[in-house]
């Protein structure tokens, strides 16, 4: 099995696991297709969860499937984000349940009102839990057939991202099981006012022990930490390469170090963002690391042909692949989850579709570092105020 997880701080090596199968996908149409079958021959569930989920081109066909799949008996979920699919409402829920599709929304907008009492509004440490909580946002895109069969990656479900460079792996084997332990637990913290609200089962309270293996979730502060200096002292102990593809790179001050550290090391360091940013304030902060990365030896490239929008991250001979970004948001405030590839030849088209990417992207020099525009500089350093929040 190619990258194993590190020891655990104080115990005994993790179990070893592998998926029993992998596929990768490098855009977005053939990933929905390959969902699209794959929901097509479900036999027993489907469970889709997704940040955005639109009602368009891309989303409506899918609902069809869903509703397919629902008539054939089985169970269909659909969990969104009450802020990325600000669409859905009381009326989508009603018309997915005539469907036979059972569908909930994490943390809805507009916020209901009617569960905010005015007492709780003069209250600033009500208001503050308020404001904090609507902040945590489902970001998850992840698709779960028969149990068995799980889609997951950067993909969300919206005809305005076609076209864009995206990522995501298609996996098989027991393993599944930890996603879908995963993926009730948030299931049960969403919301819909017809569907009464559900305890915690047994299974929720072995979710915190899951992701030492293939799956990596964030729904504890312990596992957001956890995952944080794994990701540190995998990259301190690199010895050949650290390559990172991420479209909102904000790093925290200890990641900007182990980066550095690393490129300063003779580690082969590259990062591949975005040259066009679906969120240009992001793209300005980013560019306030580049002098610092490129003069500790990183190198810097910039993605050209579309909206970069993928997630993996190769370190040696590890790879992961999933839906968290290199951010404040995805460490401190979103739900997210990733996965960890297991077979070679993942690896290895991993790498591949990594040179081939770089071959449409520009390098960044620390000449063109310097020469950003002032008031794109004026305005990352003002964004940046604001950086536990994007």
């Amino acid at each position: 099995m190619i990258g194993s997880e590190p020891r655990p701080y104080g115990g005994r090596p993790a179990v070893p696991a592998r998926w029993r199968e992998e596929q990768l996908f490098f855009d977005s149409g053939s990933y929905f297709a390959a969902l699209g079958e794959a929901i097509a021959a479900a036999r027993q569930s489907v469970d889709v969860e997704m940040y955005i989920f639109e009602d368009d081109a891309r989303g409506r066909p899918l609902l069809d499937l869903l509703a397919a799949a629902a008539a054939r008996g089985l169970r269909v979920r659909v969990l969104v984000d009450g802020i990325g699919s600000p669409a859905w409402s009381a009326t989508q829920l009603t018309a997915l349940a005539r469907a036979g599709v059972y569908s909930r929304i994490y943390h809805p907008a507009p916020w209901p009102l009617s569960r905010i009492a005015p007492a709780d509004l003069a209250l600033p440490g009500r208001l503050l839990e308020l404001l904090t909580r609507i902040n945590k946002r489902d970001h998850r895109k992840l698709c779960i057939i028969d149990r068995r069969d799980a889609f997951c990656g950067s993909m969300n479900v919206s005809a305005r991202h076609a076209g864009w460079r995206e990522t995501g792996v298609r996996v098989r084997g027991r393993e599944v099981l930890d996603l879908e332990a995963s993926y009730d637990l948030i299931w049960s913290r969403s919301h819909n006012p017809r569907l009464p609200r559900e305890r915690h089962s047994p299974v929720h309270r072995t979710v915190a022990q899951m992701s030492a293996r293939l799956v990596a979730t964030n729904h504890t502060l312990h596992l957001r930490r956890r995952h944080h200096r794994r990701l540190l002292l995998r990259i301190a102990r690199s010895r050949h390469r650290v390559w990172i593809t991420n479209p909102y790179f904000v790093p925290g001050p200890q990641l900007l170090r182990a980066l550095c550290h690393a490129a300063q090391r003779g580690v082969d360091v590259r990062l591949l963002l975005p040259g066009r940013n679906d969120v240009p304030l992001i793209g300005w902060i980013s560019r306030l690391y580049y002098l610092t990365l490129i003069r500790s030896g990183v190198r810097l490239f910039e993605y050209l042909p579309s909206v970069l929008h993928a997630k993996t991250l190769i370190v040696d001979d590890w790879a992961r692949i999933g839906t968290s970004n290199l951010n404040y948001r995805s460490r401190y405030h979103d739900l997210e989850v990733d996965l960890l590839l297991t077979h070679r030849d993942s690896l290895a088209a991993l790498l591949l579709q990594f040179r081939h990417d770089l071959q449409h992207a520009r390098r960044i020099t620390e000449s063109i570092a310097r020469s950003a525009p002032l008031l794109q500089r004026l305005g990352g350093h003002l964004a940046l105020l604001f950086r536990n929040w994007l």
